[in-house]
């Protein structure tokens, strides 16, 4: 991988950063593929505005984060060019495409989660006035009732709670 390295000088370097339009490269190799100062804004600012800030101080850690940014490039094109990823049926493809579904997928989500929350005491509300008929119960009748026998032959218990049952109002 060494061989495909060409790295511009550090001072070179931090002028492209300060002052380059999107395009320029940063660092690159014989085929004039690398990493644009886009890719490093885009790649420090998804690591956090901390993080960000660190990195653009420090010269060795600009650097070594492009370093790092060239070699997985680097290594993407060399798999990008291989038979491996021209076979449209290929596992890798297939993986890369599981991936990329995963990323759009957490965008959404992400996306939704920045949303702000609609109001839900109002709907609430909104819903009670509009249906107010729903939320109504109906009047309740308790009835209650006590089985004897109609046999003619009554107990004293019977007697008993015939009277008791007359008599109340």
């Amino acid at each position: 991988m060494m061989k495909y390295f060409f790295i511009i000088s550090l001072n070179c370097l931090l002028l492209n950063v300060a002052n380059a339009d999107n395009k320029t490269l940063l660092i690159k190799d014989k085929n004039n593929s690398g990493v644009n100062e886009r890719q490093l804004k885009f790649y420090l600012k998804s690591q956090g505005n901390e993080a960000y800030k660190k990195v653009l101080k420090d010269k060795l850690t600009v650097e070594k984060v492009l370093e790092q940014m060239y070699l997985t490039t680097a290594v993407a094109n060399e798999v990008r060019a291989s038979e491996l990823w021209k076979d449209e049926n290929s596992d890798l493809r297939l993986e890369v495409q599981i991936l990329v579904d995963k990323f759009l997928q957490l965008q959404k989500v992400k996306e939704i989660a920045n949303k702000p929350l609609p109001d839900f005491e109002k709907l609430a509300k909104q819903r009670f006035e509009a249906h107010r008929a729903d939320y109504k119960e109906p009047e309740k009748i308790h009835a209650g009732h006590i089985l004897i026998n109609v046999d003619r032959k009554t107990t004293k218990q019977q007697a008993l709670v015939e009277k008791q049952l007359s008599s109340k109002p």
